[in-house]
């Protein structure tokens, strides 16, 4: 774990993003995703983390720039389960709020996903395609998000290429592989509504 730490220092600078997923390596400590933050921060870079259970809320502390959840996951470490989309990207608003974090990201499977931020709230309706494989899929929209960000895009123009990125994964049988072609296809089709809250 050290050395990845060291790795992680070496290679990270101002203007990088950092995007932290899954399960922690075998033998890492519960706070080795808040260490990789708090390095990557030290170096000015920004942060979205993906992760569920005690990995996760250590990395809270350390404030990543943006935390992705699917709803299970949201339901399980906020104790909140609301039912419609606006309810859940209200009561993400209010744990943004009491955890001082800048922006959520909620997955919602086939019905698309919420980014809830400081001043705005998104739902970006998924597109209705015959899957093949999902797997994959959220680490897509969260590699557009941060990419799309690091280019300056505003946050709907980054939900677009996420959603985009994601529809593209699922038609292939391979984890996380997809067509540079399908995304661009399908980037004019996802509809990025702001939610009134």
């Amino acid at each position: 774990c050290v050395r990845f730490l060291d790795c992680v220092a070496a290679r990270v600078s101002t203007q990088d993003w950092v995007l932290i997923a899954g399960s922690l390596p075998e033998g890492a400590p519960e706070t080795f995703y808040r260490q990789v933050i708090d390095i990557a921060h030290q170096k000015g870079a920004k942060v979205l983390v993906d992760c569920f259970g005690k990995p996760f809320t250590q990395a809270l502390a350390s404030k990543p720039e943006i935390v992705k959840l699917n709803r299970a996951e949201f339901a399980m470490t906020f104790g909140q389960a609301p039912e419609g989309v606006l309810e859940l990207a209200k009561s993400a608003r209010q744990v943004l709020a009491d955890h001082a974090l800048h922006a959520m990201v909620i997955t919602l499977a086939e019905d698309g996903m919420l980014a809830i931020t400081q001043e705005s709230a998104y739902s970006v309706h998924g597109l209705k395609l015959t899957e093949v494989n999902a797997a994959g899929a959220g680490d897509a929209a969260s590699a557009a998000i941060t990419y799309r960000l690091s280019q300056g895009d505003d946050w709907v123009s980054a939900l677009q290429w996420a959603g985009a990125a994601g529809a593209a994964v699922v038609l292939t049988p391979g984890t996380a592989e997809c067509s540079y072609e399908d995304i661009i296809r399908f980037r004019p089709q996802v509809q990025v509504e702001r939610l009134p809250i």
